[in-house]
C-alpha cells in the first residue's frame, strides 16, 4: 500500500472554515499567497465544500489526466469572421481623442471583445463606442459577474440575510434573457443567409434524437458565450499591452514585427503564461485518488489547478521564471517546452473540456494587436504604475491607464481611409498631372487640358481628354469591358501609393494598366510606380518622366532628337533676378570675418524695456531636420498640439493656456541646437535606470564636457538620441530655456531699441558630415528691415549692488583688429573726445592679447590717484 501524506491545509474557523483568508476583492492573491506557504498543494475548506490546490508543473499535469479526472466547469464558443469591423471602430476612437487622452484600456478592450462576439454570434451590435453609457445589457452582465463571485463566498446563511443583493442579482438575470431573447425573436422574423452561431443553433438538429434546441436554451446559451468570451480575451489584451510597455525591448520587436504573426503570438503566450485571464482551471477525481505519489483525495473533491503559480514553476522555466520572455515562446521553443514538461501552459483549459473559442480569442487578439502596433505608439500615461489586479469572473489590471500616439505623421482622417482600404481622396496626383502638362511643350508637344479619369467614363478620347472627376466610373466602366473597345487609344500609366494602405497598394493603376492593354489599347510606356513611404514621389515621378515617358513619347510619335533640344533650349529664356536687401541696422563692417561679425538693432515693443547688463532671449526657426527628430524621439505625430502650462512660473517665451501645434512650438519657441548644459546632462542622469548610460552622462556633465559637449556643439536632442533608455518627459525637454545674448546697448543711448552683437555659427561639423550652422545667429543673421520675430528680456540677476570707483576704461576683445573690429570707428571718437580709454585685446595677435595688461594698468592707476580727492555717486 501506498504511504500518503495528509495534504496541508490552515486551521479554519467553524462554519465559516478558511472564508477568512480570502481577499474578497482579489481572491486570486490570496490563493497565490498560500501556495507561496504551503508549496505544490494544499486544502482549503469552506462552508460545505473543500478544495485542493495545485501549483507546480508536475501535479498540474497528473490531473489533466482525463481517464482519472473530469473537468468540473465548461465553456462553448464558435470562431467568426467580423472581427475587423469592432477593431475598426476602436482604432479610430483612439486616434480621434488624441494623444493627451488617457484611455482605461481594460474598458475599452471589454468595448472591443463584447461587440466583436455580440456581432459574430448573433448578428447583434452594442455600439458600445458610439455611447458613452454602456448598453444596459452590458451593466446587466457586470453586475452579474461581481455578485456571482460575491455569492460564492458568502456564509450559508438563510435567504433572508441576502434578499437586497439576491433581488438585483436576479433582475440582472432576466434583463440579459430579455435582450437575448429580443436577438432571437428578431432573426427568427428576418430571413438573410447570415451564417453564425445563433443561425447554426436555430437550424442545427441533433442526428440522435432529431430535435432543434429550444429558445430557452439557445438563450442559456448565448448569455454563457457572450460572458465567457469576451472578458478572458479582453483581459488578455489588456496585460499583453501592459507588458509590452513594462518591457520596451520587447515592445520595439513587436512594432517592428508586427507583420510577423509569430512575434505576435509569442507575446500574447508569454502574456497568457505570467497573467492568466482565468488563473484556474477546476477538475475532479472519478475516484478517490492520490496524486504526487502522496496526497489523498476523496472522489468528487474539486481540484483547482493554480496557474498563477504552475505557469511560473523555475523547475520549467527557470530563473527568468518571473520574467516577460517573448522569445521563449517562439514556435520552435514552445513546441519544445511544452513537449519536455507537459501542460506547463494551460491558460485555455484542458483536454476535450478546453475552450473552443480558442481559435477565435486568439484570432481576434492577434488581429487587434497588428492593427494598433502598425498604427500607435504606446505610452504608460503614469510611467511608474505598478501592476495591481481586479478580479471578477477573470483576471484584469486595475486602474492601468495608457495613451495613444498616432505613428508616422498619420491623421486621423488618413487612418480611417487606410482603415478602409481607400487611398484619401486629396492626394499628389493631379500635381503630377499638371507638372507633366507644363513639360510637355520642353519636349515639342502640346497638352491642352488636363483632367481626371472619371471625365472619360465611356468616352475615352483617342485625340485630347475631357473634363474630370474621380477615377471610381473609369475604373468600373472599363472593367466592364471585353472587346476592343481601346483600340486606337494611346496610353500610359503613372501610379501612386503608400505601402501602409497594403490592401489596395498600386492595385489600381496596374489594373488600369494591365485592362487597357487587354482592350487593345496602345501602350506608350511601362508603367511606373511611386511609394509616398520610401521618399518624395515627386523625385520618382521626374525619373520616369525623364528617363522613360518622354523618350518613349519622342519614339512613338517621331520627335527627333534636335526638335526635342530645340523644344527644350525655347523654355529656358527665363530671366531671374537674385538681391540680397540689407539694412542699416544690420551692418557688416568687415570684409573677412571669420567667423562673421553681425550688429543687429530692435525695436522693442511699447511695453518692454530693458537694464544695462541684461540678456535677449531669441526665438530662432529650427531647421525642419531637427524638428522630425525630436518629435521621432518621443514619438509625437505631426499633428499633434500642446498646451503648456505649470504651477509654477513658466519661461515668458513659452506660449501658454492655448493649444498650439507642436511642430511650431518645435519650430519657433526652443532652441532645439544649444549645446547641452551641465545641468541638463545632470537632469538626464535623473531619467535614466540604465547604469551604463548614468555613468556615461556622469562623465560627459564633468571631466569630458568641454571637448565632448561645448567643442563639439552637442545638443540636448543628440544626447536623447545617443542614449535610448533615456525617459526625459516631454515637458521638461521643452523647459530648456531658449537662447539669451548679451544685450550689447544701454538704455540711456534709446530705452526702446536695443542692440545685439554676435558671430554667425557656420563651419565645417565635428562629425565630418555637412556643417555646424548655428539656428539662432544665421536666422538673425538673415532679417531685413521691419521683419518681426520673437524675443523676450531676461533679467542679469543683478541683486547685489556695486560700487565702480575708476577712470573710465574699457577692455575690449575680439579676434584679429584688422578682421572683426567692428566698433573700431566708435571707440576711436570715444576716445578722442576723453570719455575713456580703450584698451584693445586680440585672441588672434599674440602681442596683443590681455595678459597681463590689466595688472600693469591698475598699478598705473592706483599711482594716478594717489592724493588726489574724487566725487563719487552711488546708485542702488
Amino acid at each position: 500500500m501506498t504511504k500518503t501524506t495528509p495534504i496541508p491545509e490552515p486551521y479554519g474557523y467553524p462554519i465559516i472554515g478558511n472564508i477568512s483568508l480570502i481577499d474578497s476583492n482579489f481572491p486570486l492573491g490570496s490563493f497565490v499567497h498560500l501556495a507561496e506557504k504551503y508549496g505544490e498543494t494544499y486544502r482549503l475548506n469552506f462552508p460545505g465544500k473543500s478544495v485542493v490546490f495545485v501549483t507546480t508543473q508536475a501535479l498540474v499535469d497528473e490531473v489533466c489526466d482525463e481517464t482519472r479526472f473530469r473537468k468540473s466547469l465548461g465553456s462553448v464558443l464558435g470562431m467568426f469572421d467580423e472581427m475587423h469591423d469592432v477593431a475598426t471602430q476602436l482604432t479610430m476612437k483612439w486616434a480621434r481623442h488624441g494623444q493627451s487622452t488617457t484611455i482605461i484600456i481594460t474598458d475599452d478592450f471589454t468595448r472591443l471583445t463584447l461587440d466583436t462576439l455580440a456581432l459574430c454570434s448573433m448578428g447583434f451590435r452594442f455600439n458600445s463606442f458610439y455611447h458613452d453609457e454602456l448598453h444596459p445589457f452590458v451593466q446587466a452582465m457586470g453586475e452579474f459577474l461581481v455578485d456571482s463571485g460575491n455569492r460564492n463566498r458568502r456564509p450559508s446563511l438563510p435567504s433572508m440575510f441576502y434578499s437586497k443583493s439576491d433581488k438585483k442579482y436576479f433582475s440582472d438575470i432576466d434583463l440579459l434573457r430579455k435582450t437575448a431573447d429580443e436577438v432571437l425573436q428578431s432573426r427568427k422574423k428576418t430571413s438573410g443567409d447570415k451564417r453564425d452561431l445563433l443561425t447554426a443553433m436555430l437550424e442545427g438538429v441533433d442526428p440522435k434524437t432529431g430535435q432543434k434546441m429550444s429558445d430557452s436554451s439557445i438563450i442559456d446559451n448565448l448569455i454563457t458565450f457572450v460572458i465567457a468570451a469576451h472578458e478572458t480575451t479582453s483581459g488578455m489584451l489588456s496585460y499583453a499591452f501592459y507588458q509590452l510597455l513594462r518591457h520596451p525591448t520587447a515592445y520595439r520587436k513587436a512594432q517592428q514585427e508586427v507583420d510577423e504573426q509569430a512575434a505576435l503570438a509569442a507575446v500574447l503566450r508569454e502574456t497568457l503564461r505570467l497573467n492568466a485571464t482565468i488563473a484556474m482551471i477546476g477538475v475532479e477525481p472519478l475516484k478517490d485518488e492520490v496524486i504526487g505519489g502522496k496526497y489523498p483525495i476523496r472522489k468528487g473533491e474539486p481540484i483547482l489547478l493554480l496557474l498563477a503559480k504552475s505557469h511560473r514553476d523555475p523547475l520549467v522555466w527557470g530563473e527568468t521564471a518571473e520574467d516577460f520572455v517573448p522569445t521563449r515562446m517562439l514556435e520552435e521553443n514552445f513546441n519544445a517546452m511544452t513537449k519536455e514538461f507537459p501542460d506547463c501552459w494551460k491558460p485555455f483549459g484542458n483536454g476535450m473540456r478546453a475552450c473552443i473559442g480558442r481559435p477565435f480569442a486568439w484570432q481576434e487578439a492577434l488581429l487587434v494587436m497588428s492593427m494598433l502596433l502598425q498604427t500607435f505608439n504606446f505610452v504608460m500615461d503614469d510611467p511608474n504604475y505598478q501592476l495591481q489586479h481586479k478580479q471578477t469572473l477573470t483576471i484584469k489590471p486595475r486602474d492601468f491607464y495608457m495613451r495613444a500616439i498616432l505613428r508616422n505623421r498619420i491623421t486621423s482622417t488618413q487612418l480611417e481611409h487606410r482603415l478602409k482600404g481607400t487611398w484619401p481622396p486629396k492626394n499628389q496626383t493631379p500635381a503630377l498631372a499638371q507638372r507633366l502638362a507644363v513639360d510637355a511643350s520642353g519636349h515639342g508637344f502640346s497638352a491642352l487640358v488636363v483632367d481626371s479619369l472619371d471625365s472619360a467614363n465611356q468616352s475615352l478620347p483617342t485625340d485630347h481628354p475631357v473634363p474630370p472627376d474621380n477615377a471610381v466610373h473609369f475604373v468600373a466602366w472599363i472593367e466592364s469591358l471585353n472587346g476592343k473597345e481601346m483600340a486606337g487609344v494611346s496610353y500610359a500609366v503613372f501610379g501612386c501609393g503608400h505601402h501602409d494602405w497594403s490592401q489596395t497598394f498600386h492595385r489600381m493603376p496596374k489594373l488600369v494598366d494591365l485592362t487597357m492593354e487587354r482592350l487593345r489599347g496602345s501602350r506608350i510606356s511601362p508603367l511606373g510606380l511611386a511609394n509616398a513611404a520610401e521618399g518624395d514621389m515627386f523625385s520618382a515621378f521626374e525619373t520616369w518622366e525623364d528617363s522613360v515617358f518622354w523618350p518613349a513619347v519622342a519614339q512613338c510619335y517621331g520627335v527627333s532628337e534636335n526638335q526635342e533640344a530645340d523644344s527644350l533650349r525655347s523654355g529656358i529664356d527665363l530671366k531671374v533676378e537674385i538681391s540680397t536687401p540689407r539694412t542699416s541696422a544690420l551692418r557688416q563692417d568687415v570684409k573677412q570675418a571669420l567667423p562673421v561679425k553681425v550688429h543687429l538693432e530692435i525695436q522693442l515693443p511699447t511695453n518692454m524695456t530693458y537694464c544695462t547688463g541684461d540678456y535677449l532671449a531669441v526665438l530662432p526657426l529650427n531647421p525642419k531636420e531637427s524638428i522630425y527628430r525630436a518629435m521621432r524621439r518621443f514619438p509625437l505625430p505631426w499633428n499633434a498640439h500642446i498646451t503648456i502650462s505649470a504651477e509654477g512660473d513658466v519661461h515668458p517665451t513659452l506660449p501658454t493656456v492655448r493649444s498650439m501645434a507642436v511642430t511650431d512650438i518645435l519650430g519657433a519657441y526652443v532652441e532645439l541646437g544649444q549645446p547641452a548644459t551641465k545641468g541638463n546632462i545632470l537632469n538626464l542622469i535623473e531619467t535614466t535606470k540604465d547604469e551604463i548610460t548614468k555613468k556615461a552622462l556622469q562623465k560627459l556633465a564633468t571631466e569630458s564636457y568641454s571637448s565632448e559637449i561645448s567643442a563639439r556643439k552637442v545638443s540636448v536632442l543628440d544626447l536623447l538620441e545617443r542614449y535610448p533608455s533615456i525617459s526625459l518627459p516631454f515637458g521638461a525637454f521643452m523647459a530648456m530655456l531658449p537662447p539669451c545674448a548679451s544685450i550689447s546697448s544701454s538704455p540711456l543711448w534709446n530705452p526702446s531699441h536695443l542692440t545685439l552683437t554676435f558671430a554667425v555659427l557656420d563651419e565645417p561639423s565635428f562629425s565630418g558630415q555637412g556643417r555646424d550652422v548655428g539656428v539662432a545667429s544665421s536666422y538673425l543673421a538673415s532679417l531685413s528691415a521691419g521683419d518681426k520675430l520673437h524675443v523676450s528680456v531676461r533679467s542679469s540677476h543683478a541683486h547685489t549692488p556695486i560700487i565702480y570707483l575708476a577712470p573710465a576704461v574699457l577692455y575690449f576683445g575680439c579676434r584679429d583688429p584688422e578682421k572683426d573690429d567692428i566698433y573700431r570707428d566708435e571707440m576711436d571718437q570715444w576716445e578722442a573726445a576723453g570719455v575713456v580709454s580703450v584698451k584693445g585685446a586680440y585672441s588672434r595677435k599674440p602681442e596683443l592679447i590681455l595678459e597681463g595688461k590689466t595688472e600693469d594698468d591698475a598699478k598705473a592707476w592706483f599711482e594716478g590717484i594717489r592724493n588726489v580727492r574724487y566725487a563719487m555717486d552711488v546708485f542702488d
